[in-house]
């Protein structure tokens, strides 16, 4: 065999090889989400999650192992996703974190190390999440939240609130997140649903609110309950500040973005001069 036929052998064996691991990850994808979604089960590999919806990241993170630890081996995809499968068989376990990297490089009994994990008492709901302001880092944020594997726990996008505008103002800001001239193309799905004045984004519905003062929103009328509200306008960072949008119904918490409160003391100090 000619040198030239050796390296074409040598480039289709590491094509077949990564196109195999390519499916393996195809697969790990579906039981992670079937592990997050039904029981509440985040797997990670030495402590950095396994991203249920990039192919890339699971064998870039199976790689890194031996970049990380000279002389370590790399951890073979497919032993991840034999461990995998029998955690997805266990409907007991619920609401916690399983290191398989970690168990994996232990060599650890898996069902030994499934019964030492107590779940009594574990549950993590679904927290209402409403974005005030929906200027570029409010819009980052919402590209963040919704561009995860849809579940009904954890972070719920469930509104946002800008100020009241003409027509056609929904259309005009779907087409803002849509389109960035940073950060590209937002490649989830996005509708307007002009009956109820919202938007869809990955199959999930986020209502649109306008008003000019925190206070005078009741969130409970749009199905929205003890939420966290991240406050994207840099108007407001104190107590007194943020306790505007706690006097509003349906809320629990409320927190203040600092980029945006830096760039609005930037602006006002440019007005000022």
């Amino acid at each position: 065999m000619s040198n030239a036929d050796t390296l074409r052998q040598l480039h289709q064996d590491h094509l077949n090889n990564y196109n195999n691991q390519e499916q393996q990850a195809i697969e790990l994808m579906g039981l992670l989400n079937k592990l997050y979604n039904k029981q509440d089960v985040q797997v990670t590999l030495f402590g950095e999650t396994l991203d249920s919806t990039s192919v890339g990241q699971i064998l870039a993170l199976h790689q890194k192992v031996a970049l990380r630890d000279h002389g370590a081996k790399a951890i073979d995809i497919a032993d991840t996703l034999a461990m995998v499968e029998v955690i997805s068989e266990n409907a007991d376990i619920q609401a916690t974190r399983i290191d398989v990297g970690q168990l994996i490089a232990n060599d650890t009994d898996l069902q030994t190390a499934l019964q030492s994990i107590n779940n009594a008492g574990a549950v993590n709901g679904a927290t209402d999440v409403v974005l005030y302001g929906f200027g570029r880092i409010g819009r980052i944020l919402t590209r963040l939240l919704l561009s995860q594997a849809s579940s009904a726990k954890g972070l719920q996008l469930k509104a946002i609130v800008v100020r009241p505008a003409a027509a056609g103002d929904l259309a005009k800001r779907i087409s803002l997140l849509e389109r960035d001239s940073i950060h590209g193309r937002f490649l989830g799905g996005i509708s307007i649903d002009d009956d109820n004045n919202g938007m869809i984004v990955n199959g999930r519905f986020v209502q649109v609110i306008y008003a000019k003062d925190p206070s005078e929103i009741d969130y409970t009328a749009y199905g929205i309950d003890n939420a966290l509200v991240i406050d994207n306008t840099g108007i407001w960072k104190d107590e007194a500040g943020l306790g505007k949008h706690l006097q509003s119904t349906g809320v629990k918490k409320s927190v203040a973005n600092s980029t945006c409160w830096r760039r609005y003391q930037k602006r006002r100090l440019w007005r000022e001069q």
